[in-house]
Order: C-alpha cells, then structure tokens, then sequence
C-alpha cells in the first residue's frame, strides 16, 4: 500500500519522487513504478477518468497509480487542471487503483482491483473525500470496460490516441500485418476540413493521416453544455469564417501542401454631405439671387468583392512558395445633387446618377524566389494586379495597380524591403475602380524598414518614389475632361518627380510616435499655373511634406495630437513649383475618413479643379486624384490635431478629433480667382466617429461618423460662410 510504504512526514517528498520516475523518460526506477509505453498503445489496455470531490469539482494534481498484481509494477499519471487522467500502454491483468495527493496531507488507500484485456478502456471517476484523520480517501464510483474507446460524460484534458474504427475482429491479417481496406481515423479534425477519405493501405493498428493538419480531436464539452458553445471544441461548417475552416486556408486541399483560401467583401456606404457648389448659367434654380447654389449630396455606394488565394507551402508558417489570388469586384452607385452640372457635363442629364462598373482589383502570381539566411529571411516576386501601400499612413502612394514587385526580409525579419513597379491603369471615375485601358504613367518605389530602430518597438522606413506621368488627354466617365487639368494654360504636361522619403511608426517609451517626411525633386514640363500670358513654362519641382502623430494611451483612452505641412507655392512666375503634392495618396491621419476636409472634394469657385480631393489632406487644385496629374503649384497647408480615441466596450470603439487647417500661401488663389486679399485661415473642424463590430471579430463591422467645418476667413473669401457637414455609415460584411 503506498500510504504505508512511507512515514508520514516525508509522504510529500516520496510523493513528488514518484511523480519523477513515473514521467520522466530517463530516470530511475523508484518502486517500479514507471511510465506506460506509448508505443504499445494499441496493443494494450488503458484506464481514464476524473478525481472529483464531494462538490463534484475537479481535483488537480493527484498522483493516480494503477499496480500490476504480480509483479506490483506501478503506472503512475498526475490528474490536470480539469482532474482527468488516463494510463494508456497497460499490460494486461489484474490491478489496483490507488494514489498519492501531491500537497503532502496523503492518500488513505482503499485501492479497486480489477481486471484489464489487452484492448480494454477502463473508464472511472474518483470521489475524493475528507476522513476523520484529516487525510483523504480515494474513492472508485464505477468501472467501465468496454471494447474501443468510448468517452462517455468525462471531461478530457489530453485527447486520447485516435484508435481505428470500426476495430476488427482478429484474423490471420490482422495477425500477419495485412492491409484492411475502408479504414479511417475515429476524431474528426476541429472546423470545416472538408474531404475524409479512407485508407486502403491501412493496417488495423496504424491508420496513415492525411496530412497534418487533419490530426483528429474527440468530443469535448468541457462545460458541461452544448459543444456549439465551447471555444475549445468547434465542429465547423463550410459558412463559417471563423473557425477552422478548408475554405479559409486551415487545410490542405491538394495534397499536403496547397491550400485554397476564399474571402467574400461586402461594402455598403451611404453618405450624405453639404458642400459649396456654385450655381451655373443653367442651374436648377435660376430665379434665385444666391451665387452659390443648395449643396446637399447624397451618395450610396454597393460594392461586392470575392477574393480566391490558391498558396502553395505550410499554412501561414513560412513565406509562399507559389501563390495565385485573383479579385473581381462590381461596384453599385448613386448620387443625388440639387444642382446641374455635377453628375455630368450634359445639364440635360438632370440631378441624379446611377452606375456600375465591373473591375479586376487583384490578380497576380507570387513566388518564392530564394531563402537567404538560416533563420528563413527570404526573397520573393509578385506579378499582376496588387495592393501596395509605400509608408506606413498612405501620404504618397496607396493603389490597387498592375506591377512588378520583389521584395523580402533579411536579419532574422527584422528588416524589410520592396522594390515595385507599376504601370497605371486607368480608374473608372464613378466606382474608383480599375479599367482595362492604360494610361501613360510609370510609377517606382523602394522602400526599406528597420525594426527596433534605435530602441526597441519603434519602426522607421526609409524610401524612395519616381513618377514619371506623360503627357495625354482624357475625359472621365463623366465627360469632363481631366487631362490636362482645364486651369490656366490648358495643354499636355509631363511630370517627373523623385520624393526621397523617412518615416517611422512605434513607440519611445510611453509615447507612441508616427512621423514622416518627404523632399520632392523633379520638373513639370510645364505647369499649367507657372508662367504668364504667353504661355505656360517648365518648372521645377522643390516641396516638402512633414507629419507627426504623438499619442499616450490611458487604460481604454488614447490621447493624440498631430501636426501636418505641406509646403505651398508663392510666386507663380519664377519657374519654381514648391507646393507638394502625392501620387495616388489616401492617408489616415488628422482625423482620417471622419474629418471632413479628408473625405470631401471640394470644387474650387470659378475652375474646373478641386482645392482638395476625396481621401487627400492637400490643397492641389487637380482635376481628379486618380484621373489627373500631380500639381507642385498650390497654396499649401498646415493642420494642427487634436484628438482622443476610446474603446468604449469590447465591441465599440469612438473617436474625436479637432482641426485647425490653414494655407501657408495664396497667391495662388489670389491669381486664378482675380481677388485679392485672401486669407490663409481655413477653418475649424469637429468630428466624431465610432466603431461597432458585433461579433468581436472583423466579420462585421459597422462605422459611422459626423464632421462639421466653420469655415475662417479664407475660406469666406473664397466660398461661403456656411457651416459645411459630412456623415457617413459604412457597413462591411467580410467572410
């Protein structure tokens, strides 16, 4: 008996002994007590269960002992946090089930004896209760042998060697070895993992997997309540998302080493906006005195994405050996206005607009072309019609275009690096989606990050842009011609820019940071705002652009503030273009999407352009974002932040933000306009966004936000002094 083997006083240490030589591989045997061998796992019989007191909750950290009578060889196993324990690998025979507490009170022994087969599983629970010496005693409440494993009610901590099903009877094959056709693995795998196939080459103690994803699990409701509400075990279905799932690239559907992962998007969007909007000569409303006519707009956007992304390698363990990912889309819209003129050139087309426009957002090849260190650094080609964002915020280029691109990492992944190449396509002007047509426009980038630049968990990026845009024509959609911008000398330019960038994003001790800055060199030949009355001349191109975000986080709460330049031009006839401008930029900063200065276009008075484009924080005075041209002559801004971001629950987050925007010249305006005297001081901006993703997880998620701009003087010179309004909601619908 193994409370009478040892005195009282060392039961602790002879305890903790045991526990040595039962699980560790190389030790000693103590008493003979050792560990079952799971190499005969199939061969032999097992014994599982739980020790539970008498509240019916599990007990941890039990020695449980089953004793050979004969020999009294001892298998030794410790109960888990859930009180289950099980000893595979047993001999067959006649045992006694005892075993030892491990706080050192002791175990009052009253052993069960019974009797194992070679392929029988002995299930028990154990009633572990208080005696009147103050030691416990370890009580059997049933045995259950059966042929095969069956789990019953008992809660498993370690799942038990998947056994062959159905077990067939002994036969000269299964005495010989031979193979048993129509064999498969009892536990099903966690998720959708699609296929089960059977396996012909099976023996009846050896089932081969399918791979290694597919181990199987048992059944485990570890709650005591309906499996569907236990995260620890999911049986998933081919529409779910979120848990494992063949679809989703969990597992392999070709071979062991392909995987298929499918996402669909849905993205509804309605807004509405009050914006400045001047009356024509054959507006809507021609009795009425005012200069600037109704500008509320309403917009509603549908758009539908489906995303297919065939890999060949390890899952998300290792880089793509071989990659292909295509993503078509369609896009539904809307828009009403209470003026002519907006929708389209033709007024006789009215106040409203609907379109559709179908796109080819992604499709490209990946491969992986070398590894390049031994901790798996690699470098890798992508080919096609991809995603790419240049820094960390999107202030000089953020598209979908077709390209080349190599990149990869060095120094263990703590560094990096993407070299691209894009050859723009044209976008269509309603959906912002790409068309199948070219435009005359080449775009380079390189860039280069360093983590833990400095000190630990700050990011910094250095990089380098071209854009070479050529001379051209174009009319949108629409019918307005954006190309080259009708303002000013109205002819064909080229650019040529070079923007020599850094950038970082982390954190200096308890600041988080985001910074970056960027010189543009290169020339506009010619600009059609440089220049007098004889014509347009070439100008060189000198601007910068600096940004910096500082935040401190408080609990749920993240306080910000955040300065923005970007330089302006003002003298307009000494051949210098010193008003910085991106190449397709969308940045998220200042306020990001709420602000309403970020996310409405505002058409300049009297022109053909915007001051500011739609997801653009500078005033370039270009006909389109994504049909137009860099501009270099414009006026410039200066924005200054202030913000708080909160996590109000789990599922909803909030934000506000407060701007200060000012030009830093107008001359400009000043020149196009005929008025003189304009003031730089924009406005002051208020807006408030929040976040609900019902789920807990990005499935759905629903945002919506609201922003005002009182406008300052210089907006009044030049608009109105009418308070603008933007609001949104937006509700995406991922699987």
């Amino acid at each position: 008996m193994a409370a009478e083997r040892f005195p009282v006083k060392i039961r602790h240490r002879a305890a903790c002994l045991l526990l040595l030589g039962a699980l560790w591989p190389t030790a000693p045997a103590l008493g003979q007590i050792r560990r079952p061998d799971r190499t005969a796992v199939t061969h032999s019989g097992s014994v599982r269960g739980q020790v539970i007191d008498e509240t019916r909750r599990p007990v941890p950290l039990v020695l449980v002992m089953a004793i050979l009578v004969g020999p009294d060889t001892e298998f030794g196993t410790v109960s888990n946090a859930e009180g289950a324990f099980r000893l595979e690998g047993l001999p067959a025979g006649q045992y006694r089930l005892t075993g030892l507490t491990m706080d050192g009170s002791g175990l009052e022994s009253k052993p069960q004896t019974f009797r194992l087969g070679p392929t029988e599983v002995a299930e028990v629970k154990i009633l572990l209760l208080l005696s009147d010496e103050g030691t416990a005693s370890i009580r059997p409440l049933r045995r259950r042998p059966h042929q095969g494993p069956r789990l019953a009610e008992i809660p498993e901590f370690f799942p038990p060697t998947p056994s062959l099903r159905p077990r067939p009877p002994e036969t000269p094959e299964r005495a010989s070895g031979g193979k048993v056709p129509g064999l498969e693995p009892e536990f099903a795998p966690l998720g959708h993992a699609g296929r089960r196939p059977q396996f012909a080459s099976a023996t009846p103690d050896f089932v081969p997997t399918l791979d290694r994803w597919r181990i199987g699990f048992p059944t485990w409701d570890r709650y005591a309540r309906s499996r569907r509400n236990d995260s620890l075990y999911v049986l998933g279905r081919p529409a779910d998302p979120y848990n494992l799932n063949v679809l989703k690239g969990d597992y392999a559907i070709l071979g062991d080493r392909w995987f298929l992962s499918l996402e669909g998007i849905s993205d509804t969007l309605s807004e509405f906006r009050r914006l400045p909007v001047v009356g024509p000569p054959s507006s809507e409303r021609p009795t009425e005195p005012e200069f600037f006519s109704r500008g509320d707009q309403f917009q509603f956007v549908q758009q539908f994405e489906v995303s297919a992304d065939l890999f060949r390698g390890y899952s998300q363990f290792k880089p793509f050996d071989l990659r292909f990912r295509v993503t078509p889309a369609l896009n539904l819209n809307y828009v009403n206005v209470e003026e002519l003129g907006l929708v389209n050139i033709d007024v006789r087309r009215g106040t409203t607009r609907g379109d559709s426009h179908a796109s080819l957002e992604e499709a490209f090849v990946e491969v992986r072309l070398a590894e390049t260190s031994p901790n798996f650094d690699f470098l890798s080609v992508r080919a096609g019609t991809q995603f790419f964002n240049s820094d960390f915020r999107g202030f000089v280029f953020l598209d979908n275009q077709p390209g080349i691109r190599l990149f990869g990492t060095a120094r263990s992944n703590s560094h990096q690096y993407n070299v691209a190449y894009f050859y723009m396509a044209e976008k269509d002007t309603n959906s912002l989606l790409n068309t199948f047509d070219w435009r005359r426009q080449h775009v380079v980038v390189a860039n280069y990050y360093i983590q833990d630049f400095v000190k630990k968990g700050y990011t910094t990026q250095f990089s380098v842009h071209f854009n070479n845009d050529r001379p051209s024509v174009h009319f949108n959609t629409n019918d307005f011609v954006v190309r080259p911008a009708p303002i000013g000398n109205v002819e064909p330019k080229s650019v040529n820019a070079v923007y020599l960038g850094w950038a970082g994003d982390g954190h200096l001790g308890v600041l988080n940071i985001n910074h970056a800055f960027y010189q543009v060199l290169g020339q506009e030949q010619p600009n059609q705002l440089a220049g007098d009355v004889f014509g347009a001349v070439n100008s060189d191109i000198n601007a910068q652009m600096f940004a910096l975000e500082v935040s401190v986080d408080r609990d749920w709460r993240r306080y910000k503030g955040s300065f923005y330049f970007a330089s302006g031009d003002d003298d307009l006839r000494d051949n210098r273009s010193r008003g910085f401008d991106g190449i397709v930029d969308a940045p998220f900063f200042a306020g990001g999407g709420t602000s309403l200065w970020n996310r409405q276009e505002i058409r300049l008075t009297g022109t053909a352009v915007a001051l500011n484009q739609r997801l653009s924080l500078n005033p370039n005075l270009r006909s389109s974002k994504d049909e137009g041209q860099s501009n270099f002559v414009n006026p410039g801004i200066m924005i200054f932040n202030g913000g708080v971001d909160a996590e109000l629950t789990p599922k909803i987050k909030a934000s506000a933000n407060l701007n200060v925007l000012s030009f830093i010249h107008t001359e400009v305006f000043e020149a196009l306009l005929f008025q003189s005297g304009i003031g730089r001081f924009i406005g002051t901006e208020a807006s408030l966004g929040a976040q609900y993703r019902p789920w807990l997880n990005n499935n759905i998620i629903v945002t919506g936000g609201a922003a005002v701009l009182l406008p300052g003087r210089g907006f009044r010179d030049i608009y109105t002094s009418k308070s603008l309004l933007s609001t949104f909601v937006e509700a995406r619908l991922t699987f």
